[in-house]
C-alpha cells in the first residue's frame, strides 16, 4: 500500500509539473506573437516589399475589414496580423456591416470582404483583403507624395502602352502598382512636366533634335534622374547625355558562352556580377539581357553595376556576326568580364542628379521582364532613384506551382504500402501473437 502511494504520488507531481510547464508555453505564446513559415516557398510570410513597406511606416494606421467575424480567423486574420507583427503601428478590425449600416455606408462599403485602410485624415478603400491591395493601400495613406515617373516616347522607344515584344505593359503595371504615377511624354509637342521625379529612356532609335536635347539637360541640370536603356551605339542626343555623366556605349555585342550553359543563347548575356550601390546590396538574382551592346565608363563620378562572366566578350566585327553568325574573341574585341550596366551622380550647382544605364533594353520589355531577375533588378533601380528606399529587395518569394508527381512504379508502392503491406505486417504479427500466447 505504501508502495502504491508513491506511485501515485510521482504521478501527481509529474502531472502537476506537466500542466505548469504547458501554462507557462501558453502564456509566452499569447504575449509574444512570433509565427515560423515551415512553407517552402514561405507562403505565410509577407513579400520582401510589403514589409518593408510596413516596417517603414510612422504614423498609426487602421484597417477596418467589413466582413463576416467567421471570416477574421480565415486567410484574411492570418494576413493581417503579419502586418502587424511587422509593424505594431498597424492595427485592424473586422466589423459586421449588418450591424453597422451607418458606417458602412460612410466608408462607401457595398459588399462583404471590402476594407478600409485609415491613416489620419487620409483614407483608402480596397475591394479585397489581400497582400497586393493592403500594401499600395498603405503606400496611399502614408506617403507624403505620389512619385511621376515619365517614359520618354517619339523616337522609336518600347510603350508603356503596349503588350508584348515591344511594350512595357508589365513594367508600367508593376510601378502603379507601387502606387506610382506613369505618363509618357513626346518633347516633340510637350515639355518635361517640371514635377517628373524619373525619366524612363527605353530604347530610343532616332536622334534627338538640339531642342530636345536641351530638355534632357534643362531636366539634369534641375536633379532629375535617369534610367536608360540602349541598343548599340547610342543616338544623337542621348549619347551627349550619357557622356555628361561620364559613359559611352559602345557599337558592340556581347556574346558570352557562360548563358549556352544555361540553355540561352550566346547573345543573351547571363549577369549574376553587380556592383556597390543601395539597390544591389546583396542581390542575387541572374538576369538576362538579350543582344546587349558594352559601355565605356570615362569618369570616376560612374561605375559599373552589372558585369558579365568571363567567358564572355564584347564583339566588335558586327558584320561577320550579322553575314554568318561567327563571332571569335579578337584583339579589336573587349574581353569580359564586360560591363554592361552603370551608375553615375553628377553635381548640378545645389543639386545632384543620377544615372542608372543599360546596355540594353530589351530586358524592360514584356517578353522578358519577368524572366529571372530582370523584374527585381529593374524595379529595385528605379525604386533607388526614387528614394524609396523600403521598396527595394533582394529576394522575393516566389509561389510556383509545384504538382508531386509520381512515376508508376512510384504510384504503385504508395498504393500497396499502406493498403495491402501494412495490414498485412499487422496481421501476421497478431497471428503470432496469438500463437504464442496460445503456446504458452
Amino acid at each position: 500500500m505504501k508502495r502504491q502511494w508513491q506511485y501515485s504520488g510521482n504521478s501527481l507531481l509529474a502531472a502537476i509539473i506537466f500542466a505548469g510547464l504547458m501554462i507557462l508555453v501558453y502564456a509566452t505564446a499569447v504575449n509574444h506573437d512570433r509565427i515560423w513559415d515551415m512553407t517552402a516557398v514561405g507562403a505565410n510570410t509577407l513579400d520582401a516589399r510589403s514589409a518593408g513597406v510596413a516596417a517603414g511606416i510612422t504614423q498609426d494606421v487602421e484597417i477596418l475589414v467589413f466582413d463576416n467575424p467567421a471570416a477574421e480567423k480565415a486567410a484574411a486574420g492570418d494576413l493581417l496580423k503579419r502586418y502587424h507583427l511587422a509593424n505594431e503601428r498597424i492595427s485592424w478590425r473586422f466589423i459586421d456591416p449588418d450591424l453597422n449600416l451607418g458606417r458602412a455606408g460612410a466608408y462607401g462599403i457595398d459588399r462583404y470582404g471590402q476594407a478600409v485602410i485609415i491613416a489620419g485624415n487620409r483614407r483608402q478603400k480596397i475591394e479585397t483583403v489581400d497582400e497586393q491591395n493592403i500594401t499600395v493601400g498603405l503606400l496611399q495613406v502614408t506617403r507624403a507624395e505620389r512619385k511621376l515617373t515619365c517614359f520618354l516616347a517619339g523616337h522609336g522607344e518600347l510603350d508603356p502602352l503596349v503588350q508584348g515584344h515591344g511594350g512595357l505593359s508589365l513594367l508600367k503595371d508593376a510601378l502603379e502598382t507601387l502606387d506610382y504615377e506613369v505618363r509618357t511624354v513626346s518633347l516633340g509637342r510637350e515639355t518635361i512636366p517640371p514635377e517628373t521625379d524619373l525619366l524612363i529612356v527605353a530604347g530610343c532609335r532616332k536622334d534627338l533634335l538640339p531642342e530636345e536635347s536641351a530638355q534632357l539637360r534643362g531636366f539634369r541640370e534641375k536633379g532629375g534622374d535617369f534610367l536608360v536603356g540602349i541598343d548599340g551605339s547610342a543616338p544623337l542626343g542621348i549619347a551627349e547625355m550619357l557622356a555628361a555623366y561620364g559613359v559611352r556605349s559602345r557599337d558592340d555585342l556581347v556574346i558570352d558562352a557562360f548563358s549556352r550553359v544555361l540553355g540561352g543563347d550566346y547573345t543573351t548575356p547571363v549577369v549574376s556580377l553587380y556592383g556597390d550601390i543601395r539597390a544591389l546590396d546583396g542581390f542575387t538574382y541572374a538576369s538576362f539581357f538579350p543582344t546587349t551592346c558594352s559601355l565605356a565608363i570615362d569618369t570616376a563620378a560612374a561605375r559599373w553595376i552589372a558585369r558579365t562572366s568571363e567567358q564572355s566578350w564584347a564583339e566588335t566585327d558586327l558584320e561577320a556576326w550579322n553575314t554568318d553568325g561567327r563571332a571569335e574573341l579578337e584583339d579589336a574585341d573587349v574581353p569580359g568580364p564586360v560591363d554592361i550596366g552603370a551608375y553615375a551622380e553628377v553635381a548640378c550647382g545645389d543639386v545632384h542628379s543620377r544615372l542608372v544605364v543599360f546596355g540594353d533594353s530589351d530586358f524592360m520589355s514584356d517578353v522578358y521582364f519577368n524572366v529571372s531577375g530582370n523584374s527585381e533588378l529593374l524595379l529595385n533601380c528605379i525604386n533607388m532613384l526614387l528614394e524609396e528606399q523600403d521598396l527595394i529587395v533582394v529576394g522575393q518569394k516566389d509561389h510556383p506551382d509545384k504538382p508531386f508527381v509520381l512515376t508508376p512504379g512510384q504510384a504503385r508502392l504508395v498504393f500497396w504500402l499502406p493498403v495491402a503491406t501494412v495490414p498485412l505486417l499487422i496481421l501476421i504479427m497478431g497471428v503470432v501473437v496469438v500463437r504464442r500466447w496460445r503456446r504458452n
